[in-house]
């Protein structure tokens, strides 16, 4: 019988710390798919596509963690500074006014 409990507390403690990290990575991730979105248009050379602005704000210390994106983006820097860091590249500090692409996949 006491068995039983010890494997039950543990089956609750590990549920416990992976739900914990799921939902710190949930959470770091948040900011990217929320935002407001100021533009949307066709792309008339690109049937079928289209180009959407959006403004997201991260907050201090935030970060995206590693992940791939499903079209072109365009990221401008509004205010603050922000570090990128591309898989097989040095990492880079971009301030305001400045600006980087990234590309699917």
């Amino acid at each position: 019988m006491k068995r039983i409990y010890l494997l039950v507390g543990i089956t609750l403690a590990v549920g416990a710390v992976l739900g914990l990290l799921g939902s710190r990575m949930l959470s770091a991730q948040e900011p990217l798919k929320s935002g407001t979105v100021l533009q949307r248009t066709e792309l008339t050379s690109a049937k079928g596509t289209e180009a959407i602005l959006v403004l997201r704000e991260l907050p201090a210390g935030g970060e995206s963690g590693k992940h791939t994106q499903s079209g072109n983006e365009i990221v401008y820097v509004l205010e603050g500074s922000l570090t990128l860091e591309v898989q097989g590249k040095s990492p880079a500090t971009l301030k305001t006014g400045e600006a980087f692409t990234t590309v699917a996949g």
